[in-house]
């Protein structure tokens, strides 16, 4: 810090706007001291665009908590500040940088998308049945040649702290090398509204997390309710209202219909492709290819 403590000092009088030049001059002549906090980050990023030792210095320090004190002053706080800003402005730039990547979509489903998942891609989409945190981390680390990965929030209680941090770690590589991701809480209806409130919480969590590490047209959460005072409000269009999804069976669902109710409510935002047609053979029409093969 030391060899740019006069830099400092220089850029803290010549920043600020209420003194002439000449005040100015004769401040830093007379050795006057004023730490400014922006001048600060102004520094630092010169630093870091001339000097490797400052620019690894930047990029593996997160934070100042102690630094010897110059000429008998202590600043850790405006260090530690400015440190962090320039960092966050540098993560910025970074990602206003990166190109929205090409490929097919992927959707981490609940298990009633066992019959999507057998389709496989020939529905336009890949399926996989991910109903906890441990199946979506695994899930996620083979989804690399996937370019949107549209993910339902597992209604899982018992998850370990891990399975999330490395959920988040995955999301956060495929944001860095130009993925595109799309959240969405799963529908509830009263048989599973206790539990789908306490799961609030951590899905929030997890998508506030995931939107601060994306760039612009990189991360989307279709959801759209709230709880409050114990009471769930709706906003109609979301997954969460596909009410139809479960039909007349809690336990039996159609993962499509909440793929379409995803896709329709974020029409306009991300372009999600329709799940295609598939034309199922009948049974008697296959027994009577294979007698004809044999």
């Amino acid at each position: 810090m030391g060899s740019l403590w006069n830099e400092w000092r220089a850029a803290s009088i010549f920043i600020r706007m209420d003194l002439d030049m000449a005040s100015k001059i004769k401040f830093w002549k007379d050795g006057a001291v004023c730490f400014d906090e922006e001048a600060l980050q102004i520094v630092l990023r010169v630093a870091y665009s001339k000097c490797l030792d400052w620019t690894e210095f930047i990029c593996v320090t997160d934070g100042i908590r102690k630094h010897e004190k110059i000429e008998s002053f202590g600043f850790e706080k405006t260090y530690d500040s400015a440190l962090k800003k320039l960092k966050k402005e540098l993560e910025e730039e970074e990602k206003k940088k990166r190109q929205i990547k090409q490929g097919p979509t992927a959707f981490a489903a609940p298990a009633s998308a066992a019959l999507l998942e057998k389709d496989g891609p020939k529905r336009g989409i890949t399926t996989r049945v991910a109903t906890s945190f441990k199946q979506l981390r695994e899930i996620l680390t083979e989804w690399t040649t996937h370019a949107t990965w549209i993910i339902v929030w597992p209604e899982e209680k018992n998850f370990k702290e891990e399975e999330i941090c490395e959920i988040v770690k995955a999301c956060g590589h495929h944001l860095a090398e130009g993925g595109q991701i799309v959240t969405a809480w799963p529908p509830v209806i009263e048989k599973n509204v206790e539990n789908w409130k306490s799961m609030v919480e951590i899905w929030s969590m997890l998508d506030e997390t995931i939107k601060r590490q994306a760039a612009a047209g990189q991360f989307y959460s279709a959801a759209g309710t709230k709880v409050e005072n114990g009471r769930v409000f709706w906003e109609i269009g979301s997954p969460e209202t596909a009410l139809y999804y479960y039909g007349s069976n809690f336990a039996v669902g159609c993962a499509k219909s909440l793929y379409e109710c995803i896709r329709k409510k974020l029409s306009g935002k991300v372009e999600l492709p329709e799940i295609k047609r598939v034309e199922y053979q009948p049974m008697w029409e296959s027994a009577r290819e294979g007698a004809a093969c044999q």
